[in-house]
């Protein structure tokens, strides 16, 4: 019987097949994928990097050249805290708050996209020609809201406002989503690790980065959701904006039919867009009565 299975071409293919498969198996389990830091990697000398600025300065910001001596490949973890810090020191660093896992052949030449997020938010956005230098962020306040974002696969926006609301106490109130509850709980744990009020809105910015690699914000419009108790039946809401000076900037006035009394919540919106900067007052009304007044900065 032995000798009938060796000389049958099917049942000698199929045995092959499965030894083959078993070799792949085990040798891919017992050669699984070392591991390294790039800071470790680099202390060792086995890797050599040079890295340099994309033009942009939220998101793919830097390009990251690295070149390995190791045998065999790795995976090279530039770990959440790290940080590219700008040879000029009027450019913006990037930190990284999010894991990075490069995955490097040995003896190999590659460049490498990195995601940064500009964090010293008077300073220039890094254009082509900036270069950096590898380090680990020393500042106590930003390694926490590594912790708080590494992970999370937050989105550039929400991780580009969280930046400078720590690096630089930006306005809180650009830390927000329509579509993911979990920012909500990042910006109070911001607003917390830098002892910054939260703010009752939300605010759209534009950014623009000018000429001179300044990066310029214009606030577009306020929202936020209110809570407001309202009697059943026709009713009116209104509400006037005043400046510093105390003009009036905007005003509204709309009929709601209220099914049944209760507390409802209700979407205010605001555009700004051309406001001048500076702290402005809303009062609202419900039926000529004024229920909320709140304050903004544009």
């Amino acid at each position: 019987p032995v000798l009938i299975i060796l000389q049958n071409p099917t049942i000698m293919k199929a045995i092959l097949t499965s030894v083959c498969l078993v070799f792949i198996i085990s040798s891919f389990q017992n050669n699984a994928v070392e591991t390294i830091t790039l800071d470790k990697a680099l202390a060792l000398g086995i890797v050599k990097i040079s890295a340099t600025g994309t033009g942009d300065y939220s998101g793919h910001t830097v390009n990251l050249h690295l070149e390995s001596s190791f045998l065999g490949p790795r995976q090279v973890i530039i770990e959440a805290g790290s940080v590219f810090r700008a040879e000029d020191p009027t450019v913006q660093d990037q930190l990284i708050p999010d894991e990075i896992a490069l995955n490097v052949m040995g003896r190999s030449s590659e460049t490498y996209p990195i995601k940064g997020y500009c964090c010293e938010r008077q300073n220039s956005a890094p254009d082509e020609s900036t270069t950096f230098r590898f380090e680990k962020m020393d500042r106590p306040d930003l390694l926490k809201l590594c912790e708080l974002t590494n992970h999370k696969n937050f989105d550039d926006n929400t991780l580009q406002y969280a930046v400078w609301a720590v690096s630089d106490r930006y306005d809180v109130s650009t830390i927000y989503s329509d579509t993911d509850p979990r920012v909500k709980t990042l910006r109070t744990a911001i607003c917390e690790l830098t002892n910054q009020p939260d703010t009752w809105y939300n605010k759209k910015e534009n950014l623009v980065v000018e000429e001179d690699r300044t990066i310029r914000s214009d606030a577009e419009s306020l929202a936020s959701d209110l809570k407001i108790h309202m009697e059943r039946g026709q009713r009116t809401f209104a509400y006037k904006v005043f400046n510093e000076a105390g003009d009036s900037t905007s005003a509204r006035k709309s009929t709601l039919t209220v099914p049944a009394a209760g507390d409802y919540t209700f979407k205010f919106t605001l555009k700004v867009m051309g406001w001048a900067k500076g702290t402005y007052t809303v009062d609202m009304y419900m039926d000529e009565r004024k229920i909320h007044t709140y304050k903004f900065d544009v």
